[in-house]
């Protein structure tokens, strides 16, 4: 029996002894391609891999510690109650993943095994809803703190101090089933002190909250998804400073040197490892507090922020300008880099550069808006395009996506000798990024590099 409201974003499917599964999510017929994995396999996990294998490095180099942790699907760990016609591939996408990248290096948790050998009585996941449950995400929560304790001394939450409540509820399954279907809910109450710093949230679906625990030592950056909430209590009450993101989308360089953590976990759910990696998407043109500390700093303005980062997100240009414009004129003119980004949406480049150039005068220039400025420049075609996006690179060296930028222009004029050398760093800040593996391999052919090009044009393929 499979079940979808009209334009829900999921699909349901039952299960036995009142199981329901996510068969659907939003674009993704979860279900259906967990059976076969060989095209993941060549496709989409070699460039997390990359991406893990270099996040590690990039946080070893800073004294960080980098652990990887996969939330299963719910069907990975109780497959027996799948319908029959149902066959999930063998080893999952979560082990895979977690195998691969502790072959090259990186700490990884294992967690399809701790939940699959935690299997009992007491259910791990929630029948009417695709997650797990508290007591679920508690025997993932000490696997994974297991791993952080051969790096980061950190406190442990005891059984002793979580209790459980199982209330009735429809869950993110059961609401979409034809009646909807009830079922129980666990709840969790952990007896240990927490206080939230702050908890801030933008209409792109963006959250960052922060919180600090006398009783916990350390200090982390968890990467979180939907998954982590349920592991959330336990988490924040082990470090005496935890900084919860989401989604975990990318690792921001900037924000691990603002934040300065013990330790990073990347906690994602294994349905996410579906969605086709990005290969820059560790690099962000704006900073980490632009885009996730925004509205909160700016309370008084969100009611225009949110919609405006809404309608920037989802390339609304005209809508943009004006509420751009509109929080500028409420007085938000720190914010200015917004209608500048709008602006050159847009295609007024020569507005949006006069933006850009107010935000310097008020000694308020950013990477970002120094991107932004020579963007619009070499549109009209202004020489100084270049020293403006040399400019950002001197605020934040060796950005992925800047040089990526330089590289282009300095290829189109000519320079092919140092495209390569932008190209080169671009690579290897971000391995995953398939394109600049691809002009790399085309520009050392034209410079007659031919070990080169190809040891470019095999990785390209290795990653794309």
């Amino acid at each position: 029996m499979s079940s979808a409201a009209a334009g829900s974003h999921l699909e349901v499917i039952e299960g036995s002894d009142d199981w329901l599964f996510l068969r659907r999510y939003e674009n993704l017929q979860v279900l259906d391609m967990q059976s076969d994995l060989s095209g993941w396999s060549q496709t989409h996990l070699p460039t997390m891999i990359a991406q893990c294998a270099c996040r590690h490095e990039m946080l070893a180099a800073r004294g960080v510690s980098y652990v990887l942790a996969v939330a299963p699907e719910k069907s990975s760990i109780y497959p027996e109650k799948l319908p029959n016609e149902y066959r999930l591939a063998s080893p999952t996408l979560a082990e895979l993943l977690t195998t691969a990248c502790r072959q090259a290096g990186v700490e990884t948790v294992d967690l399809t095994s701790a939940l699959r050998a935690a299997k009992g009585a007491i259910d791990l996941y929630h029948r009417v809803d695709s997650h797990w449950t508290y007591y679920g995400a508690y025997v993932a929560y000490r696997s994974i703190i297991e791993s952080v304790q051969k790096r980061v001394d950190v406190s442990v939450v005891r059984p002793d101090q979580i209790s459980y409540l199982d209330k009735e509820g429809f869950g993110d399954l059961g609401v979409h089933m034809h009646p909807e279907r009830r079922g129980f809910l666990q709840q969790a109450t952990v007896s240990s002190g927490l206080e939230t710093q702050i908890r801030a949230y933008d209409e792109r679906e963006r959250a960052y909250a922060s919180y600090t625990c006398e009783g916990g030592r350390g200090k982390a950056v968890i990467l979180r998804d939907s998954f982590a909430t349920f592991m959330s209590p336990y988490l924040a009450r082990s470090f005496s400073e935890s900084s919860f993101v989401a989604p975990p989308l990318g690792l921001y360089e900037d924000m691990i040197a603002d934040l300065a953590p013990d330790v990073v976990l990347h906690l994602c759910s294994e349905r996410a490892l579906l969605y086709e990696p990005e290969g820059l998407v560790d690099w962000e043109a704006r900073s980490w507090r632009q885009i996730y500390l925004e509205s909160h700093e700016n309370p008084q303005w969100a009611h225009l922020i949110r919609p405006l980062r809404r309608a920037l997100a989802e390339k609304r240009f005209d809508e943009s300008v004006q509420l751009a414009q509109q929080l500028c004129d409420a007085g938000g003119w720190a914010l200015e880099y917004n209608l500048a980004d709008a602006l050159i949406g847009a295609k007024l480049y020569e507005q949006a550069i006069e933006a850009c150039d107010r935000i310097e005068h008020r000694g308020n220039a950013s990477a970002f808006s120094y991107f932004l400025k020579a963007y619009g420049q070499r549109a009209i075609g202004r020489g100084e395009a270049e020293d403006t996006l040399r400019q950002a690179l001197r605020m934040r060296p060796q950005h992925p996506r800047f040089l990526y930028e330089l590289a282009t222009w300095l290829a189109h004029d000519g320079d092919l000798a140092g495209a390569v050398a932008a190209l080169r760093t671009v690579v290897a800040r971000a391995p995953g990024f398939a394109q600049a593996w691809s002009d790399l391999s085309r520009l050392t052919a034209k410079l007659d590099e031919k070990s080169e090009a190809d040891a470019a044009r095999q990785q390209d393929a290795h990653v794309r």
